[in-house]
This record gives C-alpha cells, sequence and structure tokens, in this order.
C-alpha cells in the first residue's frame, strides 16, 4: 500500500509538473503570438506613414544598396519598390549626381550625426533641388548598419527665391539710376533696412551698420524735426507715410531738401514703417 501511494503521488506531481509546462509554453506561445501581431501591427503603421509621406524616404546599407523606399519614391523615379531594394545610386543617377549623393553619405558615416545637405536629382521636368537630411542607422548594440534619408523638393521655392533676387536687383538698379533710397524702418527695434544709395544721400560713403528714428532725426535740422517726427504719427494713423524736410549731410555738412514717400502701418508703433523711399528735392 505505501509503495502504491507512492507511485500515485509520484504520477500526480508528474502531471502537475507536465501540466505546468504545457501551461506555461502555451502563455510563452500566445505572448509570442501577441508580441508578433503587436509588430506587424507597427511595422504596417510605420509603412502607412512612411507612404503617405509628401517627402522621398529611403533607407540604404553601409555599401549604398537600397534597404527601402517610399511610395513618393516610387512616384518620382518612376520604379516599383520590389525593382528597387538592394540597388544603388549609380543605377538611378549620372555619375556627377551620384558622386555627390556618395559623398555625403560617407560624411554620415564618418560623423555619425545626423546632418542637412542640398542636393540635385534629375525628374520628368528637370532638375529638381532638395533638402535632404540624412542621420546613420544603429542597431540595439549599437553598431551603425545603414543610412536613413528623408528629402524635400523645394525646387519651387528656389525657383520664387531666385525670381525674388531678380526682382529686387532690378528695382535696386532703377533706384539707384533715379538716385532714390529705398529704406525699411521698424519703430520697435529702431533699426531699418536700407540700400546703399539712402545712405549716400545723407553724406555716407557707403552703407552704415545701424540706422533708426534717432538717427534720422539727428540729420534733420533743428526747426524741421517736429515735422520730420510728427510724420512717423501720421503714418501710423492714415497709412501713408510723406515727409519733406532739410537735412545736413555727413561728409560736407551741406543742407540739402529731401522727400520721402511711402506708407505705414496701423499698428504702429509695434509694427514697420515700410517701403520708404527718400530722394533729392530739387
Amino acid at each position: 500500500v505505501g509503495i502504491a501511494l507512492v507511485a500515485v503521488a509520484t504520477m500526480v506531481l508528474l502531471t502537475a509538473v507536465v501540466w505546468g509546462q504545457v501551461s506555461f509554453l502555451d502563455a510563452v506561445d500566445r505572448d509570442r503570438e501577441q508580441a508578433g501581431a503587436a509588430l506587424r501591427d507597427s511595422e504596417e503603421r510605420l509603412r502607412a506613414i512612411l507612404d503617405n509621406a509628401n517627402a522621398l524616404i529611403y533607407m540604404k546599407d553601409l555599401d549604398g544598396r537600397l534597404l527601402f523606399i517610399n511610395r513618393q519614391c516610387e512616384k518620382v523615379f518612376h520604379v516599383p519598390r520590389e525593382q528597387a531594394l538592394g540597388r544603388c545610386y549609380d543605377d538611378f543617377f549620372p555619375g556627377e549626381v551620384a558622386d555627390a549623393l556618395r559623398a555625403h553619405d560617407r560624411h554620415i558615416l564618418a560623423t555619425g550625426q545626423p546632418l542637412e545637405f542640398e542636393e540635385r536629382a534629375a525628374d520628368d521636368d528637370g532638375l529638381h533641388t532638395y533638402v535632404s537630411i540624412k542621420f546613420p542607422l544603429v542597431d540595439s548594440r549599437g553598431v551603425t548598419y545603414g543610412i536613413c534619408g528623408i528629402s524635400t523638393d523645394i525646387t519651387a521655392r528656389k525657383a520664387m527665391e531666385t525670381a525674388l533676387q531678380e526682382s529686387e536687383a532690378r528695382l535696386t538698379l532703377a533706384l539707384d539710376a533715379a538716385q532714390m533710397g529705398l529704406w525699411d524702418l521698424d519703430l520697435a527695434t529702431d533699426s531699418a533696412y536700407r540700400t546703399v544709395t539712402h545712405d549716400r544721400i545723407f553724406g555716407y560713403a557707403e552703407l552704415q551698420p545701424t540706422w533708426g528714428r534717432e538717427r534720422l532725426l539727428a540729420h534733420v535740422l533743428p526747426e524741421d524735426r517736429t515735422i520730420a517726427d510728427a510724420s512717423f504719427r501720421d503714418a501710423c494713423a492714415t497709412g501713408r507715410y510723406r515727409l519733406e524736410c532739410r537735412i545736413v549731410r555727413r561728409n560736407d555738412h551741406a543742407v540739402r531738401w529731401i522727400a520721402a514717400d511711402g506708407r505705414g502701418s496701423s499698428s504702429c508703433p509695434t509694427s514697420s514703417i515700410s517701403r520708404n523711399s527718400a530722394t533729392w528735392l530739387e
């Protein structure tokens, strides 16, 4: 009877151990399945975010072979993702462009830091300019295994900046030819943007480091300063800036009449009197 009881107890104990192991393994499997499902869901969410971004997003290994491109890359460069993976810059871009892009990648790997570059690549309608932010990809052990890049097309913005610069250059040329000085005075900071002709009107050979309301009034004859000072208040109230007064030139101390005509802001003095011009009155 004793032996039988020991045998029964042993069997019960073994059964309990086996049951516990089975339950444990089953729980591990469930946890693994849940973790796998969570990982797949996370990857799908990340892929959805990357694929719906307007920027070009791509990842490459240390040899420059593509590991991933988003849908915008497929759209811009007309290559399916499956065909792009494993390929390098030389498969998509001419020599000079590929070399420039590769040099940026080498710089990222050398520094190990995120960096920003301005890069150019051909599109259907010609060369496009991109601002690219690139950074190294590092695994859980701290080992760098690749590079990720996010490139935003700024071609339209660059074209607008170029057109604006050309327009400003033509305006400056016209104002210089007419002996008119352009200025934009911020009353809140008492600072002004001016063309060099503006400062020459006041008797300076070149553009001065600083200029403001007080410096302007210092050139105005004492008997005209009340009128000159009031012109700023009138510009704030009416939105129109007009002034005729006498000034003393810095270089030869000659007295000259000047006229200023421009626009003012109704929110003065926290904003500026903008785009005013000054020239001689004969």
